[in-house]
């Protein structure tokens, strides 16, 4: 540093080339900007769906740091905090087609440490189009009901009729009122393992079958008899 002062001449006129990459205010808020939505939307993006959405994600200066296309859509559940804060918010309200941009400040991104590529204290941009929308079941629950529940409901649960039901046959039971519009599993995860948890959940004795006293379900989180929203 002493040498490069003393090869300054006195009262030398200093011009630096300077180039911004990079800058924001801590107060900066989130900016979400609509670009396209399509003609008859009727149901928006809320938390607790699946979603799945292409995006471009580009620094201030214009470079690209991450990108999804048409081939390769993201997916997340929406408050699953599987994404940055403001993608995520980001993507809430969205119509299935739509498409948007966003500038998420540091606070609402990688903050000041960054992540990967991307440095610290980093403003990003996002290009948002939502191409999938799969409605999800409240947190906590793994299957909800649609309409009508059985009633009574072991009976219908009980296809052939024996008295107890095994594995095999509340699967089949479950994946027919999904088939048919009656009730919805939670989305993005492996039917095969949630209705394998529901079942282990009223199988209290765990010998392999669920007999008419163990059925219980979820009323307000509490284990009940009488039936409501999920098994």
């Amino acid at each position: 540093l002493k040498m490069l002062l003393w090869s300054v001449p006195t009262h030398a006129t200093l011009v630096y080339e300077v180039l911004l990459v990079d800058a924001f205010n801590p107060k900066d808020d989130l900016i979400v900007q609509v670009k396209e939505v399509p003609e008859g939307c009727t149901r928006r993006t809320v938390t607790g769906d699946y979603i799945r959405y292409h995006y471009n994600g580009t620094f201030q200066d214009g470079t690209a740091f991450d990108s999804r296309d048409h081939d390769t859509p993201s997916f997340a559940t929406l408050g699953a905090n599987k994404v940055i804060l403001g993608l995520e918010e980001g993507l809430l309200g969205m119509c299935l087609g739509e498409r948007r941009e966003v500038v998420v400040p540091p606070h609402w991104g990688h903050g000041e440490n960054g992540a990967g590529e991307v440095p610290k204290s980093a403003v990003l941009f996002f290009e948002l189009e939502l191409v999938e929308l799969t409605k999800g079941v409240p947190e906590g629950y793994m299957f909800v009901w649609l309409g009508d529940v059985p009633d009574p409901l072991f009976p219908a649960m009980d296809l052939n009729g024996d008295g107890e039901v095994p594995l095999e046959e509340f699967s089949a039971f479950i994946m027919l009122q999904v088939e048919e519009g009656k009730g919805r599993l939670r989305p993005a995860v492996d039917a095969d393992s949630i209705i394998k948890d529901m079942f282990n959940n009223q199988d209290e004795n765990k010998d392999g079958k669920i007999v008419e006293d163990e059925l219980k379900v979820k009323v307000d989180g509490e284990p009940q008899q009488v039936i409501r929203d999920e098994l």
